[in-house]
């Protein structure tokens, strides 16, 4: 199993859910749900180089999807970023998540929702 990765576990549907009415014989698909740590990507524009930092560095990411399809996945089919674009003031505080996910696979919870970005000293000791 790849790392970030926790195995899948069954969904407890209530009666009548799960069902596909397009199959014969009312058989269920298995849809289970997993958590992954995910790490937070910065986008930002071809020229930004400032020296930035994310916290936290990664998020627990929980989905759900088919048997198959969750098994199928590997943990860079999630994707959780911050657009630069879209943070007006750095250090104005947290600053909200954004998750994606491949056909499929729905996102349940992201913990945390929010991230701070922060700007790192390029030379700590210049004031020394």
């Amino acid at each position: 199993m790849e790392a970030g990765l926790v195995p899948p576990r069954p969904l407890h549907l209530g009666r009548g859910q799960g069902r596909n009415p397009g199959r014969t014989g009312g058989q269920r698909r298995r849809r289970l749900e997993r958590c992954q740590r995910i790490p937070v990507t910065l986008l930002r524009d071809p020229g930004d180089v400032r020296p930035l930092k994310v916290t936290p560095r990664e998020v627990n990411v929980v989905i759900r999807g088919e048997q198959a399809r969750l098994q199928s996945l590997k943990a860079q089919d999630i994707e959780v970023f911050i657009k630069l674009a879209d943070v007006r003031k750095l250090d104005a505080g947290p600053v909200k998540l954004v998750v994606t996910a491949p056909p499929g696979i729905t996102i349940i919870r992201v913990i945390p929702t929010e991230a701070l970005v922060t700007p790192v000293d390029a030379n700590p000791n210049a004031n020394h």
